[in-house]
């Protein structure tokens, strides 16, 4: 053949050794793309400090999944108001300025078919966040806060890494899901749609979030604190100008919604998602339970095994909400979609490889769930593939689920911070440095 064809010679040593050093093969990490300066301008998509979005990428390594991405959009809470997103913008989670060149993957993005048999070989994605709400805000025109010009332009900032993606292959994509976790999580039911829109030639697209869904919910004072500061941040970053694909959006355009912003609930995105949809989260998440819940702080601990009876009881009433706003969307029980929702005091622990691979219902593990699920036909009774909550034990050990994470210095570290500030970051660390 040609000299360029070097398809039937063995591989020369020095490049077996040069890809054996290179970072995607490196123990499967997958290496940092900021997006073209070019697009960025012309896009108007940026950071909130005006840095380049970008994303972490480790091709497929195996012919048959060549056509298979996971796209998993990072969490990190939001920013309430102008100064808050610029003290945010000094952080990696407002700026790409400090993002690591190539970072491990873990969980549905762990390079290790033993753990990830789904996506290890596939196409593997981590979108940073660094636009403060949701990969969803829209703002034209930037704001100027302390000096610093900041930018709300999450959508911007999802479309061209979308686009620059389709330039590595995302086009051609014929196997996709999307996940992401907290923030990341609730972007899922947001942009599910819209992200599903792009690709009509898939044979296959579904969304699987962990941890996004945020009920609408009083704190135990009875306030609303924590979803009026969610909505009023909406309007600040003109959400309603990236809900564009979102079905709660265009519903509320024909007047079934009273309020626009509601789309940016996971509840009300989920009750008009079209994508397949497979929700992996606890009814008794931390996070809600200290932000939206914020009651009875003192035993949101060690799995709830210092809490009273009554405060058993304040939970149990609580895990009975969760589910009856998940169970109210027609969605839960539509052929295709299923759930993974368990009872335990954790957030984004699922990110972990050993709680995606021990945290289980009636021996059920959630990775065998999303497996199940996702290899299934599509069509299943969303019974099939829906696993939900045992309820808390008032006597003896209160956690019903032996196989929770115990994550136990989630609630210790955020309880340093002062109350009610979504904008910090997970203040636990996991494998994939949220």
């Amino acid at each position: 053949g040609a000299p360029s064809d070097t398809g039937s010679q063995p591989m020369p040593f020095w490049l077996l050794l040069a890809c054996a050093l290179s970072p995607a093969a490196a123990g499967g990490n997958m290496r940092l793309h900021l997006i073209e300066q070019g697009l960025a301008d012309q896009r108007g998509a940026y950071c909130l400090d005006g840095s380049r979005p970008g994303f972490y990428f480790s091709p497929a390594t195996s012919t048959e999944l060549n056509t298979t991405w996971i796209i998993y959009l990072q969490g990190g809470g939001f920013c309430r108001d102008d100064d808050d997103c610029a003290d945010r913008s000094t952080t990696d989670l407002g700026s790409s300025q400090g993002w690591d060149g190539a970072i491990p993957g873990a969980s549905v993005l762990d390079p290790d078919p033993s753990i990830n048999p789904l996506f290890a070989q596939a196409h593997r994605v981590y979108i940073p966040y660094c636009d403060g709400w949701f990969y969803t805000g829209n703002k034209d025109d930037p704001v100027v806060v302390k000096g610093k010009t900041i930018y709300y332009r999450g959508k911007r900032n999802l479309v061209a890494i979308l686009d620059t993606l389709d330039l590595l292959g995302l086009r051609g994509v014929e196997n996709l899901m999307l996940s992401g976790c907290s923030a990341g999580g609730l972007a899922s039911y947001i942009q599910g749609d819209y992200v599903g829109s792009r690709y009509p030639g898939a044979r296959k697209y579904g969304v699987a979030p962990l941890s996004g869904f945020f009920p609408i919910h009083a704190s135990q004072a009875g306030d609303y604190e924590f979803i009026a500061q969610l909505l009023t941040s909406a309007a600040m970053h003109n959400a309603t100008g990236g809900f564009d694909g979102n079905r709660c959006y265009e519903a509320a355009q024909r007047g079934e919604i009273s309020d626009p912003y509601l789309c940016g609930m996971s509840n009300y995105s989920y009750a008009y998602m079209e994508a397949n949809f497979f929700i992996i989260n606890s009814a008794l998440d931390a996070y809600s339970l200290l932000n939206i819940y914020n009651g009875d702080t003192d035993c949101q601990h060690d799995e709830f095994n210092e809490c009273s009876i009554k405060q058993i009881g304040d939970f149990d009433g609580w895990e009975s909400d969760f589910m009856d706003q998940v169970e109210a969307a027609s969605q839960f029980t539509r052929k295709g979609n299923g759930a993974f929702i368990q009872s335990c005091l954790e957030h984004c622990a699922v990110e972990d490889s050993k709680t995606f691979e021990s945290l289980s219902i009636d021996g059920m593990t959630v990775s065998q769930a999303l497996q199940q699920w996702w290899e299934s036909s599509g069509s299943d009774p969303a019974a099939d593939h829906t696993y939900t909550p045992c309820t808390l034990n008032k006597l003896g050990e209160h956690q019903c689920n032996p196989t929770c994470p115990n994550q136990v210095n989630y609630l210790e570290i955020s309880r340093m911070k002062k109350r009610n500030v979504p904008s910090t970051p997970h203040a636990y660390s996991t494998p994939m440095g949220l």
